[in-house]
């Protein structure tokens, strides 16, 4: 591939491999299967050279570490229709699984690393959208913060602090939420 991007190359191309297809199609038909079986594997090669990709994935993301995987393997063991099924409905369960469980990481004040978050202060994040589905999990976490809470920061004067920037939407239960939030301390 020259790098190209544009609809026109993907219509001069995918017009250039029909033409070969059906012209040398013929041709190929008297093959014996393991040399077509040799065609398919060295056209694959460059799925067969992502491997080197999974360390990385795994560093990276859980989820698209899995979702390779899947697919690689159902792909690879099944036919490639009932892998890319597979494939895309495991991909589609993963994003439920992100939804209904987003993780709570350390985050920094102003800059500032968590070891320097002045005392009293808990910090933490909501690292999906709040909606239906998660509500109760992001409630139960600032109650648990809020019961962990062992420097006593609500009397001293501070208190928590809800980053939302990763929420890219909140709906009207998570609106609820959040407005209860300062009513359960």
């Amino acid at each position: 591939m020259s790098g190209a991007n544009t609809q026109l190359y993907t219509v001069f191309s995918s017009t250039l491999l029909l033409t070969v297809i059906l012209s040398l199609g013929p041709f190929l038909e008297p093959l014996p299967m393991c040399i077509l079986a040799c065609i398919v594997i060295v056209s694959l090669k460059s799925l067969f050279l992502q491997v080197k990709e999974l360390p990385r994935y795994w560093r990276i993301s859980k989820y698209d570490f899995a979702i390779w995987l899947t697919a690689c393997l159902t792909t690879i063991l099944t036919d490639v229709t009932k892998g890319l099924i597979i494939s895309l409905a495991f991909a589609l369960f993963t994003v439920v699984l992100r939804e209904q469980w987003p993780r709570f990481p350390t985050v920094e004040v102003d800059g500032m690393p968590p070891q320097h978050v002045p005392e009293g202060v808990s910090v933490i994040k909501f690292e999906s959208p709040l909606h239906f589905a998660n509500v109760t999990l992001f409630t139960d976490k600032i109650s648990e913060l809020i019961a962990s809470s062992k420097n006593d920061a609500l009397l001293s004067g501070k208190g928590i602090i809800v980053d939302c920037s990763a929420m890219a939407y909140v709906d009207s239960m998570g609106f609820d939420a959040l407005k209860e939030v300062p009513t359960s301390i």
